[in-house]
């Protein structure tokens, strides 16, 4: 009897070595990646930073007044807004990118969902910014019109 019961144990102790061994790499895998998608997603932010500020986008939200309609929103500049959004976008790529390196099945089929809801999401955020631009166009219009 005490034989089965110390065999049991050293059983449930090299499945449990085994099944480490085989998770730490998957483990170190998806922290290099996460890390070397940081490091992307720093260079895309500058990258476009700098594209930006050579087109002066900055300048020509102030003429159309999108700067106006972001600082009553309390949010900052549409550079940088755009680049904030740039980076965090690719540093989640390369999150869930990493996370579905661990093999778990669960979390890779709810990493798929978010995938296919990106698209969706950043369509509701581009009628968004339009539906504000358009209403700040309309109550400046209708503020001209009834003066």
């Amino acid at each position: 009897m005490r034989e089965i019961i110390v065999r049991g144990f050293e059983q449930a102790y090299e499945n449990l070595v085994r099944m480490i061994a085989e998770f730490l790499p998957r483990l170190l895998a998806m922290f290099v990646i996460m890390f070397f998608g940081l490091l992307i997603a720093f260079l895309v932010k500058y990258l476009l930073q700098a594209i930006l500020g050579f087109t002066r986008l900055d300048r020509l939200s102030e003429q159309s007044g999108t700067s106006r309609v972001l600082s009553k929103a309390a949010l900052p500049s549409i550079t940088e807004l755009l680049t904030r959004s740039v980076f965090w976008l690719t540093w989640l790529g390369f999150t869930l990118v990493g996370i579905s390196v661990l093999g778990i099945a669960e979390l890779h089929e709810q990493i798929s969902h978010l995938f296919q809801l990106l698209p969706e999401v950043f369509v509701a955020i581009v009628i968004l910014f339009f539906g504000v631009l358009a209403g700040n166009f309309l109550s400046r219009a209708t503020l001209l019109a009834t003066v």
